[in-house]
């Protein structure tokens, strides 16, 4: 049976490219590569990443691979802290 798309590209894995592209737009942009700071941000966004794709497999192992379900948990997931961080 053919998954659908939406099986695949999940708001985790949107989130996680979403870190990559930051790490990669952060070290292309930064002046000085040899600053701490760089070191700091890809080692933050690294993390973050690794967070995001075992949040994704532990939520579509939690709702046996349903997508529906996976889309809405994930999204209130990582909804919860953005609109923290907005607010706050």
């Amino acid at each position: 049976m053919k998954r659908p798309w939406l099986y695949y590209i999940t708001p985790s894995t949107i989130a996680a490219v979403l870190c990559f592209v930051l790490i990669i737009d952060g070290l292309i942009e930064s002046e000085d590569f040899g600053d701490a700071g760089n070191y700091f941000f890809v080692i933050v966004f690294v993390v973050i990443i690794l967070i995001l794709i075992a949040m994704g497999l532990a939520v579509r192992s939690a709702t046996k691979d349903n997508v529906l379900y996976t889309w809405i948990i994930e999204a209130v997931i990582i909804a919860i802290p953005v609109v923290g961080f907005l607010i706050g």
